[in-house]
């Protein structure tokens, strides 16, 4: 286990369907990059500092889900 200091921000919070963990993230980022092109997030992205979270739900990476946690202003 690695730890990292994130910095303090807003951030909204999406969690990925369950599936095959390539394939659910990268649907998950698609979906991110859709909302908020159109303005749907709760806020502005800041760019500042996005990150997954990969807990004991993406242990199998076959039937994984994770939490992606997005900066916004």
């Amino acid at each position: 286990m690695v730890a990292r200091k994130i910095p303090r921000a807003r951030y909204d919070v999406f969690t990925t369907e369950r599936g095959p963990v390539g394939k659910v993230v990268s649907e998950a980022w698609q979906e991110i990059n859709r909302l908020a092109d159109q303005h749907e997030l709760s806020g502005r992205r800041a760019y500042r500092a996005d990150f997954e979270v990969y807990d004991q739900r993406s242990r199998d990476p076959q039937n994984s889900q994770v939490d992606i946690y997005v900066g916004i202003e």
